[in-house]
Formats: C-alpha cells, structure tokens, sequence
C-alpha cells in the first residue's frame, strides 16, 4: 500500500489488520493519505484506530448465529422465519423436505409468495385452533395440512414483536 502510494497509484490508505501476540488478538484499522513535506518527499499520514472491541462482537455474533442455525437445523420439525416483508430469513432442512423444496430456492430474501408457489400444495387445510375466541398472543394460525403425498402436519404460525413471522410444523 505505501509503494503503490508513493507511485500515485493511490491517494488514500484504508486497511484492516490483525495483530497477534503472545497474549491475545489485537485488530486495527489504518486509515492514511500521501503527504509531501516541505523537500517534496512523499510520507503517509494516518490514524491507526483499535477496533478489536469491535471485531469480538462480530466475531461472536457469527459464532451466535452459526449455532442458532445448528439448532433450528437439528430440530424435529419443520422451522422457517419471514421478516416484515413476507422475505425469508432462515429455514431448517425438515421446512424443504416437509414442502419438497431444493435448497437453491430457500435462499434469504426469498419471498414467501415465490416459495410458496414452487411448494408441494396441500390436499386439505383445517384450523385447528383451540379457542379461536381468545387466541394466544402473537398467535396468527394453527392448522392441520395433508399434503399431496398423504402426510398430515401441525402448522402453527406465530407474530414476533418485532413484526417476524415464524411458523412450526410437526
């Protein structure tokens, strides 16, 4: 970056970087330009930011997610979540076998509509809502669904605080 700088090829520096020592993982960011001094020789100026706070907690957010998907994975039944705009956030392995889908079409932001439409159709859908008078709260469906292949599920879908759609089949 500094050759490249001083030949003019760049202006300006910005680069993030690991540091490690006996001790720990140290992560920084630099952030510089190319000055000239008072002779016209060429020095890079910058900042160099610490950001290793930073880098732990996108580390163990990864780590975090990477285990919630894990677990909604290995879960008996059938997991998928939506955001606000009907958008698929993640599905579990049983979601595409309980509705014959392929992986390439369960992708994040996949909407519902277009999963829905490549879906095994049911044959019959019944709610099987307990107290439809006093549904629980966030509650928004609770069917049961023969598909085409004869199966019979328990669908149940649930509103998030948030505004997330989250459904359950067993």
């Amino acid at each position: 970056l500094a050759n490249s700088a001083i030949q003019g090829k760049i202006d300006q520096i910005e680069v993030s970087f690991r540091y490690q020592t006996n001790i720990a993982n140290k992560w920084f960011k630099l952030k510089g330009s190319l000055m000239s001094n008072a002779h016209g020789n060429p020095y890079i100026s910058g900042l160099l930011i610490d950001v290793t706070r930073d880098r732990k907690k996108e580390i163990n957010v990864q780590r975090l997610h990477k285990t919630l998907s894990e677990v909604i994975d290995s879960l008996p039944l059938s997991f998928v979540l939506w955001n606000s705009k009907n958008q698929l956030i993640m599905c579990n392995s049983k979601y595409r076998d309980f509705y014959s889908l392929p992986p390439s079409v369960t992708k994040p932001g996949t909407t519902k509509s277009e999963i829905t439409s490549l879906s095994m159709k049911s044959l019959i859908e019944i709610d099987a809502q307990k107290d439809p008078d006093n549904p629980p709260p966030g509650l928004i469906s609770q069917q049961e669904i023969q598909l085409r292949d004869k199966r019979w599920i328990l669908k149940t879908e649930i509103k998030t605080g948030a505004g997330y759609i989250a459904s359950m089949a067993l």
